[in-house]
């Protein structure tokens, strides 16, 4: 260690000792695991080289940093290799510091230490859970009267999503689901920061998502949606991905679909899907579609200036499921809404000729009869006089000579795609 000069970066800013386990916080400096929880542990609430006052305790494992450390050891002679991996604790340690958070549940070093052992693998958050974490936690974030123990709640909070529920005991999921413990989830959700709403979100849908009977004892007032809002318009694509699927799971009730709306759901999702990638589109679209199903959905999206366009533009592009959901929100809206300027902006956006191809490529046949009634429209004077719709007319007539066959054919759908695109 003498004779060999430790590069800056891998320093502690803390001890000025080569990192064994590199973690960064929400100021974006990085420190050695050991060092920063004791730091935390003697009662200081700040980064210790900028002294900024930190709105998160969690620690981000800098795994780039770790792999980098570990190159350097093996590169220079009688430097210790960090460990890869760490062993996973035993059920007596566990159970241990859960006892100590139950019994000095404001302590917050003993909190932190339960975040580390979940943190290092899927085994620790299996006994955790099974050891009556979950309990503990609910008890931990109970205690939010004040700034400092709102803190130790959202580090509860970030520890509890991170454990596989369906691990727990049953007495400890029946509290998990009580009225009061999800009052206190969606309070984090409404009145936390960024990492303790997403944390509550992931708990939420964990929840929707293992018991369909936690549907009906989930009720969400307008704030929460509100939040489900801004979890939506969120860059990170985690806390947009947990947004959609709670809300794709409790949207089909009609008293959540409204409440959705009245959040503005409808209006981000527009704003969503022009950027989006194929896995956020499609539930996107999906959602959609159940809104449009009630009154307020139709008009939210009809009074969308991108609203027509944007669904008109995804069909045939993302997926099939996707198609399905475009084509089953502009049908609702088809039926629900077919006044004169509707009917003008699904023709300007350009879906006859999508539609027209869609039946040609081949569809569903829930969605090939929800195209065509939306395409019967249009009737003589549009797309049956479309140069494309003759063709075709006259290649199932077999007006056309055998050897021009394949060549119209051709011409068809090369047309039909060129009006789609």
């Amino acid at each position: 260690m003498e004779t060999v000069s430790i590069p800056c970066l891998f320093r502690c800013p803390i001890s000025l000792e080569l990192m064994k386990d590199p973690v960064t916080l929400c100021t974006g400096v990085t420190y050695d695991r050991e060092n920063i929880q004791r730091w935390f542990e003697e009662g200081r609430l700040s980064c210790p080289s900028t002294m900024q006052v930190l709105h998160t305790l969690e620690l981000t494992p800098n795994h780039t940093l770790r792999k980098l450390i570990q190159a350097w050891c093996s590169s220079n002679p009688g430097m210790h290799c960090i460990q890869e991996t760490r062993e996973p604790a035993n059920e007596k340690e566990i159970q241990k510091l859960l006892l100590k958070i139950r019994n000095a549940p404001t302590k917050l070093g003993n909190l932190r230490k339960l975040a580390d052992l979940a943190n290092r693998n899927e085994r620790n958050r299996i006994s955790i859970a099974a050891s009556g974490g979950p309990s503990v936690l609910i008890c931990t974030l109970s205690r939010t009267r004040n700034e400092a123990e709102i803190m130790l709640g959202e580090e509860a909070l970030a520890v509890l999503a991170s454990l596989p529920i369906h691990e727990a005991k049953k007495e400890c999921i029946k509290s998990l689901k009580s009225p009061i413990t999800i009052d206190i989830i969606c309070w984090f959700l409404c009145k936390g920061n960024f990492h303790a709403r997403l944390h509550a979100a992931q708990i939420l849908h964990g929840l929707l998502s293992s018991d369909q009977n936690f549907k009906a004892v989930f009720r969400p007032d307008e704030e929460t949606f509100h939040n489900f809002d801004l979890l939506l318009r969120d860059q990170c694509h985690q806390a947009t991905e947990t947004a959609l699927e709670i809300l794709l799971t409790v949207s089909p009730v009609r008293r959540n679909r409204m409440r959705a709306v009245e959040a503005g759901v409808a209006n981000t999702l527009i704003e969503l899907l022009p950027e989006a990638e194929k896995g956020i589109a499609q539930k996107a679209l999906s959602l959609l579609e159940i809104l449009c199903q009630s009154a307020e959905g139709r008009a939210s999206v009809c009074g969308n200036p991108m609203g027509i366009r944007v669904l008109v533009k995804k069909i045939a592009r993302v997926s099939e499921l996707a198609t399905e959901a475009t084509i089953g929100a502009l049908w609702h809206i088809f039926k629900n809404c077919k006044t004169s300027s509707v009917l003008r902006e699904i023709e300007e956006a350009g879906a006859y000729p999508k539609l027209f191809f869609l039946l040609q490529i081949g569809c569903s046949s829930s969605t090939r009869q929800r195209a065509k009634e939306i395409l019967r429209t249009q009737g003589p004077r549009s797309w049956k006089t479309n140069p494309c719709c003759i063709l075709a007319d006259q290649l199932k007539a077999g007006e056309l000579k055998h050897q021009d066959f394949h060549v119209a054919k051709l011409t068809v759908h090369g047309r039909i795609r060129a009006l789609a695109n």
